[in-house]
């Protein structure tokens, strides 16, 4: 409920204050939160890999990584890499409360989705699950940053929102600056799927909402679980996705 208040209440003010300049340059930007050379230089083509969205050299290419591991998730789809300004929109919207910018990079998301990703596909997907928060943590931070992009996400795309379908019961130490092998160790036993949300998801295809994405332990973990329940598919959308190095690429 308090979600729902704070997302109708953003939408409210924002009507009122949105800016008469880009919130990244400073130029007029007609009403919008970008201006629109902002705007379209945010949603360049960005080359990735089709499944890991990691990015790669050439367009619509599979990682060799990919060729060989098994993960649980179908794919991962990315507005871009963690580069500038991502990084200061999304730690100011997660640390900072400043929610315009939680706005601004859901209408990004979803323009992209909606120029990269085939409509049919889209059409087809029946929940979006945001990434839940621990209990306390919600109460420190005041909100779930992945619910609010979740919000924007499900008008603009109209796809229902299926809350509550994952609890997390195990309080997370904070991911980053851990390796692989200790992420994981730290998100065993962290999520469990709510069993009256167990019909829902029979058969059903999927998206789990996340702001970034890095070594895919956190949503890995969410989908093994959402497939046991019953989910025919998971993906994941997201802001962001972190990759220290390029990886080698293998042509489809």
């Amino acid at each position: 409920m308090y979600i729902k208040t704070l997302s109708s209440r953003l939408q409210q003010l924002s009507a009122y204050l949105l800016p008469a300049q880009c919130l990244l340059c400073r130029l007029p930007s007609q009403g919008s939160l970008l201006c629109m050379y902002c705007q379209k230089s945010l949603l360049k083509q960005r080359p990735h890999c089709l499944h890991c969205a990691l990015p790669l050299i050439h367009d619509e290419a599979y990682c060799s990584q990919c060729m060989h591991n098994v993960d649980a998730f179908t794919q991962i789809y990315a507005l871009d890499d963690y580069i500038k300004p991502y990084p200061a929109l999304i730690k100011n919207f997660k640390y900072k409360k400043q929610l315009l910018n939680g706005q601004l990079l859901a209408q990004l998301l979803s323009l992209s989705i909606q120029q990269n990703i085939p409509a049919d596909q889209i059409s087809q997907v029946d929940y979006l699950i945001p990434v839940p928060l621990h209990c306390k943590r919600l109460r420190q931070r005041g909100f779930n940053q992945a619910q609010l992009l979740a919000d924007v996400l499900a008008k603009n795309l109209s796809i229902p929102i299926l809350n509550q379908a994952v609890q997390r019961i195990k309080n997370t130490c904070a991911q980053e600056g851990l390796n692989k092998q200790k992420r994981k160790k730290n998100l065993k036993g962290a999520f469990t799927l709510q069993k009256e949300q167990q019909a829902s998801l029979k058969d059903a295809y999927v998206v789990i909402i996340d702001d970034v994405v890095s070594s895919g332990a956190t949503v890995n973990s969410l989908c093994t679980i959402l497939l046991q329940g019953g989910a025919r598919r998971v993906d994941i959308w997201a802001i962001c996705r972190t990759s220290r190095q390029p990886k080698q690429i293998i042509s489809p």
